[in-house]
């Protein structure tokens, strides 16, 4: 944190400070306002007629001593959660949240769930899980202290940026006010950012805005799988992105690479990239999700199980043909595609032969497997070799992979 900051955020937490005397509970919103200070309010969200446990467990929690004292002089309010909005239980909602507004139906929020709002009556961080599901009370009350502790660490951000006459400071103390743990972004920081620096010199505004670094669709589906990891590179390596920003990007290029390129010919891809998703937070749930990724979402391409649409990658990308079969001795080995279903032919630009990483022989041709004919491809190999290796290249464009067939080798010393 910066020096210059510490004297300031001390003041603030001295000013507002956690009271050691208990909440005021009121009935709805209206009541509040008599009781209304700096610290807000604190609304325990109650499923209303779809889960008696869930209730149960917010009504526990808000008549805990431990968390009265926690909210300090906030005001709080119980609030109830309809599992089907109508008329009637929307309006009565709003007598009791007045202009406070629900969680979003689309952010990470599970019922029952405890909201922290500001004076202003912005939702500042949302406590959800376990603990409030089970109303675990001192671990609900730790969470309450540390993030209106957390509040003051914002509104401290927000004072100096505001007294900052250097654009570039302004702006990413701004951004660090959408950085702290478990809080939600003050209101109109877009706006703020934009004013403090029009031209985005400083990158804090794209930082603030960005989600997965997915390009256009266009730009997306004319990039090269080279292009494209480049282009993720540029973002691991901002030192103004966060890890859960950089691990959604992982996760938008696994998915993109499983996509277009599919679990055989993109699996070393997607090996990869999941393996830098994991590395950025093994804690979080991108990062558990990582070995998961790993182990379901790549596949060998084996002989025994043949072509399908999943394993043609619809870019000319070379896979390694594994199974059980023979191959090291010298000679010729022919490979044959014989189609068994499916609206499309196989199409096939190569078929080589390997030592290792080195290339001993290649049928580089353009070859069709279609329901009339069988395409017949050979490589020979002078001597025995010692790692060998055949690697496959198919020619199907993206939406012509309604294929699936089989494939044979044979050997002739």
């Amino acid at each position: 944190m910066n020096k210059k900051l510490l004297p300031l955020l001390s003041l603030l937490i001295l000013a507002h400070g956690i009271p050691a005397q208990a909440a005021c509970v009121v009935p709805h919103y209206a009541a509040a306002q008599e009781k209304l200070n700096s610290e807000g309010y604190v609304v325990f969200f109650h499923p209303k007629g779809w889960d008696d446990y869930g209730a149960k467990a917010a009504q526990t929690l808000s008549q805990s001593k431990e968390i009265l004292l926690a909210a300090g002089n906030a005001v709080i309010i119980n609030a109830p959660v309809y599992e089907a909005e109508d008329e009637a239980s929307k309006e009565a909602a709003k007598a009791i949240m007045g202009k406070l507004a629900y969680p979003h139906p689309h952010s990470d929020v599970s019922y029952p769930a405890v909201g922290l709002y500001d004076s202003s009556g912005r939702l500042y961080s949302l406590i959800t899980g376990g603990d409030v599901l089970n109303a675990r009370s001192a671990a609900v009350a730790k969470s309450i202290q540390t993030r209106k502790q957390a509040l003051l660490r914002q509104e401290a951000l927000l004072k100096q940026a505001e007294t900052s006459t250097d654009s570039m400071q302004k702006a990413r103390l701004l951004l660090q006010t959408a950085r702290i743990p478990q809080l939600n972004r003050p209101t109109d920081l877009e706006k703020k950012l934009q004013a403090a620096d029009p031209e985005d010199k400083s990158g804090c505004l794209a930082a603030l805005r960005f989600y997965n670094g997915a390009p256009d669709e266009k730009e997306l589906r004319a990039m090269t799988v080279e292009d494209f990891l480049a282009n993720l590179e540029k973002h691991m390596a901002n030192e103004l992105l966060t890890t859960e920003q950089k691990q959604n990007a992982c996760a938008f290029a696994i998915g993109h690479i499983r996509r277009s390129l599919g679990p055989v010919a993109g699996g070393p891809f997607i090996t990869r990239l999941a393996a830098t998703m994991k590395a950025l937070d093994p804690a979080s749930k991108l990062g558990r999700s990582a070995d998961i990724v790993a182990r379901d979402w790549v596949q060998d391409f084996t002989i025994e199980e043949g072509w399908n649409p999943d394993r043609i990658p619809g870019r000319r990308i070379p896979m390694e043909l594994k199974g059980n079969f023979t191959l090291g001795p010298k000679g010729t080995y022919s490979i044959t595609f014989a189609i068994i279903t499916g609206r499309d032919c196989l199409e096939i630009a190569e078929v080589a032969l390997y030592d290792g990483d080195t290339l001993v022989s290649s049928d580089k041709r353009a070859g069709i497997a279609s329901h009339t004919k069988n395409e017949v491809y050979k490589v020979t190999a002078p001597t025995d070799m010692k790692a060998p290796r055949i690697m496959l290249t198919f020619a199907n464009p993206p939406d012509k992979r309604s294929s699936w067939g089989k494939i044979t080798l044979s050997h002739q010393p």
